[in-house]
C-alpha cells in the first residue's frame, strides 16, 4: 500500500508543472538599462591619468526622501555615477570626491559625489 500511493500522486505533480507561468517586474524593453552600470568600471587616481578620452565632470546624488528609507550612502551614488557615464559614452569614472549634504526639505539625508567619465580603452 506504501508503495502505491506514490504512484496514485505522479499524475497529480506532472499535471501541475506543465502550466506554469513566470511574471517578472523587470521590463524586457527597458532590460540594457538595469544592468548599464555594470560595464563602466570604478578607477583610482593613477588609472585615470592613462585614460584615452576625458568626457567631463559628472555629479550624483543619493536622497533619502522619507524616514523610513534607508539612509543616502555613497554606493548609491557611485551606482547612479556609472549609469550616468554609461549614457556618456564612458567605460570608467574616478570619483574625486563623496561628501554628506545637510538634511533639507526634500531629503533626510544625502551624499553626492563628484567624477570624471572616461574612456580607458576603445570598444
Amino acid at each position: 500500500m506504501r508503495t502505491l500511493i506514490p504512484w496514485l500522486l505522479l499524475p497529480l505533480l506532472v499535471g501541475c508543472g506543465a502550466n506554469y507561468s513566470f511574471n517578472s517586474n523587470l521590463d524586457g524593453d527597458a532590460i540594457d538599462d538595469y544592468f548599464k552600470a555594470g560595464s563602466v568600471k570604478l578607477i583610482d587616481a593613477e588609472s585615470a591619468l592613462a585614460a584615452k578620452r576625458d568626457l567631463g565632470l559628472i555629479e550624483a546624488t543619493s536622497c533619502q526622501e522619507q524616514a523610513n528609507q534607508a539612509p543616502a550612502d555613497a554606493a548609491e551614488a557611485r551606482t547612479l555615477l556609472r549609469q550616468q557615464a554609461a549614457d556618456m559614452g564612458a567605460n570608467a569614472i574616478w570619483v574625486k570626491e563623496c561628501i554628506n549634504l545637510e538634511s533639507d526639505q526634500q531629503c533626510h539625508s544625502a551624499v553626492m559625489c563628484i567624477a570624471k567619465a572616461l574612456v580607458i580603452h576603445e570598444s
